[in-house]
């Protein structure tokens, strides 16, 4: 926006000028379509002359729709598109030729032909969308010109090469230097690490400052603001790396034709491999905010409990429980080698990159090392003696403590993640195996019997999640919903195709609307009603136009006339495709330019104004017939509405939460066995990816939801949904930090870190014992939260049963925090008591702390998240159930009753409960009631005493 003055004197009015950054693709796209919309201006010289003018009628109008299509901003997309693009008319137009070749070309043949097609097209799952859409458009364009008695050989090639001349426009266009997609898989790399390394210089000096708090609150606002636009980029990193993987497939296929093969490259970047690291390093910078939050509300509680009491002069005097600013320059050295790392690793590839990786790894080895040494002195220093402090003072030190070690934890994890990645020949020592993996590993594998597998095109051409991999193995088991879907649009378009051909003799149009709308994207009534408003915006605007300037500038194809009408188009075209800019107007956008094409061209030479008017309104009416059809057996039969499927797929994604909160902790210490924790930290890993793709699928639905129609339904409580993705992505990312930090104390046990004493897994599981039973209460209170309200949602109804049980976190929480504490001040009070094996290595104690600060933030989110989904099924209808309701399946039974305070577990009763994990359970403790079996005791006074009753 123009809002400053110009040239010295001030606009009297706004104006809104895209950017210049925007305008390359725009123009591109104006040339794609004019370079192919020249064709027409051959129909009577070069097209006559080979005996295409009567045979193949789209070539110039289908070529034209292809090269707007296929034109995007990268030219590794641009690729992607016209593979698609192609492959899909190809088989339409093959399919549809068969099936005339045996049902004939009558219209009813017609008709059941392309329903047909399109059955066949939109039940494999893995077929892109832009190749659904082609494969059903490109059959019904194919089966009515056959109709309309063009010839059926012409007719058949006619459209793949339609198709082919208009992608090779858009190739050409797209051949600038500016579009490469390896050249945008750079540009967006370097604003990703440009963004975090604001992110990560912001953290370092709040954490560091400590004079102002409110001066380290704005810091935190800056890193909030810089990881949301690295997050962003990132996105779009993604996206310019999935264009250029298209375009390094066209580099190769050139390499092996021109170059002998040990000339031949592999042109993939090294900011491309990059990517899953600058993911994690964002998830290290989130734990990072999160901590400064948490040292907020520390000087809170220091403001709230112990100014003007009796700790208030021992408070000003004190220094924090870490750091005190930045201590030798750790923290500013260790930043700055992993801004160096970050920059090394998006670098263009050079001879010397294996040298400069392993000088970046050492260096980063070095100053972890050394912030690991003033850790250790910093974490002396809290060890040492000092007064007698009261019970808030304590608390407000060991809430401190834990949002300390979580900023240290995330800062080295993100250090460290970049080390190992630059240096991957690293790895740790070997770990105990248990029993049954020892004995997998060393007896010898027994072929099964039975048949052995076919060698079948298993492998990368098909994924075995899609259906279409059952056809390819003959394995064919239906799916109920896909075939569903298919057949519902196919029925639609077999309807739009008949009264389209009831009303003016020919229903390609109706039917095409049936088959561009009608695709996956808008499986459910949402999505097609939101498509079908887009697709009736883009028509009349588009109609409209091409029937301006054919009334304007009247004339002939193949004069000057019809080249100032295609300069128009162009101009016109380039103006759609900044629509294409903005997600919710994109088809809109698209639609609107190849509309003006197909009306400008369509209307035949010497047409008078009203005929050229009735051309343009046959092309609204028809595709508003179709649009009208495909909606309303959309909500007829058997409708598949955005808004229930919106609730299921927020009832999946918080079900996968669950799963991931449950797999996390077991995936690293819940074992001693080396091998069963790689394979559950595999798992792990796998349970967040699949929350991260319910997230994904969940998001598109909202849109969808929105956009319904709720005629005599109750409004789709958007903003509750909402809400819920928001708290699910957070629990992913906390889910995240908590696997990270457990996954550190295990790298300690195998070997990887050498500092400490003592056997490390006995030092795991005895630093992890007396907090165990409470970690596994809050661990179920959080699968009984997520449980029921996934439970809630899938049945579209809240339970009291549900909102009854919503403490039982805050509750579990709570204890898990006093236990924490007593135990942390147990372990203080030995060390100060001559046990020096109670001075525990850094990397078991700082990802400990971290461990413990994330389950507070787990609570939280899985609370709010719990909140969210009962408002949006309260929006809709009322609770139902009371004290007769069922048991629930997750909650304890009456001989376990909760443990998280009072009932079987007092609330002084640290004693640890291994019965829970039996990983963590000691030799010759077989009694837990006995105070011999608790760590830590050997006859020192208990914490209890210094500490009181919190």
């Amino acid at each position: 926006m123009l809002d400053k003055p110009l040239h010295g004197q001030q606009l009297p009015f706004k104006t809104s000028i895209p950017p210049a950054r925007l305008v390359p693709w725009p123009v591109r796209a104006g040339l794609a379509a004019g370079l192919a919309s020249a064709l027409s201006l051959l129909k009577k010289t070069l097209f006559k002359d080979v005996g295409w003018d009567d045979n193949v009628l789209p070539v110039p109008v289908f070529a034209t729709v292809v090269a707007i299509v296929c034109t995007a901003k990268t030219r590794g997309g641009t690729y992607m598109n016209c593979w698609h693009v192609i492959n899909g008319t190809i088989a339409g137009a093959l399919g549809s030729a068969l099936f005339l070749a045996l049902l004939g070309d009558s219209v009813a043949a017609v008709i059941v032909t392309n329903s047909l097609i399109g059955a066949g097209v939109l039940y494999p799952r893995g077929i892109p969308v832009l190749a659904q859409k082609f494969a059903f458009g490109g059959s019904t364009i194919c089966v009515w010109g056959v109709y309309e008695n063009l010839d059926f050989r012409w007719q058949t090639l006619g459209v793949p090469l339609s198709a082919a001349l208009g992608a090779l426009a858009a190739v050409i266009v797209a051949l600038a230097p500016e579009t490469s997609a390896i050249r945008s898989v750079k540009r967006e790399a370097d604003k990703v690490v440009d963004f975090l390394e604001e992110a990560l210089d912001d953290a370092v000096t709040a954490y560091a400052w400590r004079s102002d708090p409110s001066q380290r609150e704005m810091l935190r606002a800056r890193v909030t603001n810089a990881l949301t636009q690295a997050e962003a980029h990132l996105s779009k990193l993604k996206e310019a790396a999935r264009d250029a993987r298209w375009e390094r497939k066209v580099l190769i296929g050139i390499d092996m034709v021109t170059k002998p093969e040990k000339d031949r490259k592999s042109h993939k970047s090294k900011a491309e491999e990059f990517i899953p690291v600058l993911a994690e390093v964002s998830m290290s910078l989130k734990g990072m905010e999160l901590a400064l939050e948490g040292l907020n509300a520390v000087q809170v509680d220091r403001w709230h409990l112990l100014e003007g009491g009796e700790d208030s002069e021992r408070v000003k005097g004190r220094p924090a429980p870490m750091f005190d600013g930045d201590p030798e320059g750790s923290l500013a050295a260790v930043k700055d080698v992993v801004v160096q790392a970050m920059r090394d690793a998006i670098k263009p590839r050079r001879r010397d990159d294996a040298q400069t990786s392993s000088q970046v790894a050492a260096d980063l080895r070095e100053s972890l090392e050394r912030l690991d040494d003033v850790i250790t002195e910093e974490r002396k220093r809290h060890y040492a003696p000092s007064q007698a402090a009261s019970d808030a003072r304590e608390t407000v030190a060991r809430k401190a403590l834990q949002a300390n070690h979580l900023w240290i934890f995330a800062f080295q994890n993100l250090a460290d993640r970049l080390r190992a990645h630059h240096e991957p020949t690293w790895a740790s020592g070997p770990g105990d195996t248990c029993q049954t993996c020892a004995l997998a590993e060393t007896s010898p594998t027994k072929p099964k019997k039975g048949p052995k597998p076919k060698k079948g095109p298993m492998g990368p051409l098909v994924d075995s999640r899609d259906e279409i991999s059952a056809l390819f193995n003959c394995n064919f088991r239906a799916n109920s919903d896909q075939v569903l879907y298919a057949m519902k649009l196919s029925t639609a378009c077999a309807i739009a195709a008949i009264v389209g051909w009831i009303v003016s003799d020919n229903g390609s149009w109706a039917a095409l609307a049936v088959s561009m709308v009608g695709t996956r994207e808008s499986h459910a009534v949402g999505g097609s009603f939101n498509a079908a408003l887009l697709r009736m915006q883009g028509t009349i605007f588009g109609a409209m136009f091409a029937y301006t300037i054919m009334s304007c500038v009247q004339g002939e194809h193949e004069s000057w006339a019809g080249g100032a009408r295609l300069i128009l188009l162009a101009v016109f075209n380039f103006l759609c495709t900044f629509l294409r800019l903005n997600a919710d107007y994109s088809y809109a956008g698209v639609v609107a330019a190849f509309t003006a094409y197909i009306v400008a061209l369509g209307i035949p030479d010497g047409a008078s104004t009203s005929e050229a008017r009735a051309y343009a309104h046959l092309r609204i009416e028809q595709n508003l017939l179709g649009l009208v059809i495909v909606v309303f057996i959309e909500v007829v039969l058997l409708p598949t509405f955005a808004h229930d499927a919106a609730r299921r797929a927020a009832s999946e994604a918080t079900a996968a939460a669950e799963h991931a909160a449950e797999v996390i902790y077991d995936a690293t210490v819940g074992t001693d066995c080396i091998t069963c924790r790689d394979r559950a930290a595999k798992d792990a890993g796998g349970a967040l990816d699949d929350l991260r793709d319910e997230l994904a699928t969940l998001n598109t639905l909202l849109v969808q939801a929105a956009a319904e129609p709720h005629l005599w339904s109750p409004k789709f409580p958007l903003e509750p949904y909402q809400r819920i993705a928001t708290e699910t992505e957070s629990v992913r990312r906390v889910l995240g930090l908590m696997r990270a930090a457990l996954a550190a104390m295990a790298h300690g046990a195998r070997g990887g870190r050498t500092e400490g004493s003592g056997d490390p897994r006995r030092m795991i599981r005895e630093l992890l014992s007396p907090t165990d039973r409470f970690v596994t209460d809050l661990r179920r209170a959080v699968k009984q939260r997520l449980g029921r309200a996934s439970h809630d949602l899938a049945q579209g109804e809240g339970h009291w049963e549900t909102k009854k049980a919503a403490a039982s976190i805050a509750r579990a929480q709570a204890s898990l925090h006093r236990a924490f504490i007593l135990h942390t001040l147990e372990i203080r009070v030995r060390y100060q008591a001559g046990e020096e094996d109670m001075f525990l290595p850094n990397h078991l104690m700082v990802p400990w702390h971290a461990f413990m600060s994330c389950t507070a933030v787990l609570a939280l989110n899985v609370d709010n998240l719990s909140k969210a989904s009962w408002e949006a099924l309260l929006a809709v209808k009322p609770p139902v159930g009371g004290d007769e309701e069922e048991d629930w399946e997750d909650e304890p039974e009456d001989d376990e009753p909760y443990s998280g305070g009072g009932g079987k577990y007092d609330d002084d009763d640290i004693r640890p409960i291994s019965a829970s994990q039996p990983s963590f359970k000691r030799s010759g403790s077989g009694n837990s009631g006995r105070s011999g079996d608790a760590p830590y005791t050997n006859g020192v006074k208990s914490p209890e005493q210094s500490l009181g009753r919190l």
